[in-house]
């Protein structure tokens, strides 16, 4: 009779561990759901981009990990579609259902006792490989009729940069280093410079570049100028091997007494300084002239 009983309440606990099992596989893939319908809904505000969200599965790494517990002339796995040969290329949708009753079956084979297992290998080892999260958020891109993978690589980082920032709930400074790469100038002036001055209102963008159209086309605020000896005899520092001067594009000034400052930096204004260093500058402040009727 007490055998009976504990061997009844084996068989609750086994079935308790297998709705736990079961149910932690359904919580991952609700959560990659969450994920994706969060992020589309917001990325239906950005008007050039499209982003299309959807959920798939490393077969080839879920079965290459798991087959490895099992003796390979056992043929109770066989029949499973989880467990056959996949082109790598290759990224079907998940069908959960399906996924989810293969998963269920086998479960039961090895609980049940009806798998070989390689030498040195245990039961416990390949039900947590059975149960890793191997699912993951696949993304497709486009900007009008264009996808990314058929981008240029500069309007593709543009897009990715949109895209980032856009879909950001952070209020926190931006950061970016050259992003005219690969961009030319009509992309930057009419694109890159565009959606930096949009955004500059919410959010404070810093920026490395070398290219005019970003730094006086965007009205940046704050302008901060480098320069390092010994990279141009005409442009010598103070003091110092590097040197930093910043202030506004409006700030305009050519130091003809060399006494009363020394360093290239410090001889001329800001805007001085951004039409020498930068190739194009020059032009650059006649399109923003022109712009605000200057």
């Amino acid at each position: 009779m007490i055998l009976k009983k504990n061997i009844k309440a084996l068989q609750v606990n086994k079935n308790t561990q297998k709705k736990v099992l079961l149910q932690g596989n359904i919580n991952y893939y609700n959560e990659y759901i969450k994920i994706i319908k969060t992020l589309n809904e917001r990325a239906t505000s950005i008007n050039d981009i499209k982003l299309v969200g959807s959920i798939k599965f490393y077969y080839n790494r879920f079965k290459n990990n798991f087959s490895d517990f099992f003796n390979q002339k056992s043929n109770e796995l066989r029949e499973f579609n989880l467990l056959s040969d996949r082109d790598n290329n290759y990224l079907p949708d998940v069908n959960f259902d399906e996924h989810l009753n293969e998963i269920k079956k086998i479960l039961d084979l090895i609980l049940e006792g009806k798998v070989t297992y390689r030498k040195y290998k245990e039961a416990k080892d390949s039900v947590k490989a059975l149960f890793k999260d191997e699912f993951f958020d696949y993304w497709e891109l486009s900007i009008g009729n264009d996808e990314i993978a058929n981008m240029s690589p500069g309007k593709a980082n543009l897009a990715l940069l949109k895209l980032l920032i856009e879909l950001s709930e952070s209020n926190c400074p931006i950061l970016i280093d050259q992003p005219e790469d690969n961009l030319d100038n009509r992309s930057i002036y009419t694109d890159l410079v565009q959606f930096i001055r949009k955004r500059k209102e919410n959010r404070q963008i810093i920026i490395v570049t070398h290219n005019p159209n970003i730094v006086v086309g965007a009205d940046s605020e704050n302008v901060i100028i480098a320069n390092q000896n010994g990279q141009d005899k005409n442009r010598e520092n103070k003091s110092f091997r590097f040197e930093y001067v910043n202030g506004a594009l409006e700030n305009t000034y050519a130091n003809k007494n060399e006494n009363v400052e020394s360093g290239v930096l410090f001889s001329m204004g800001i805007r001085e300084n951004v039409t020498e260093i930068l190739e194009g500058g020059r032009e650059a402040f006649k399109k923003r002239e022109e712009k605000y009727g200057f």
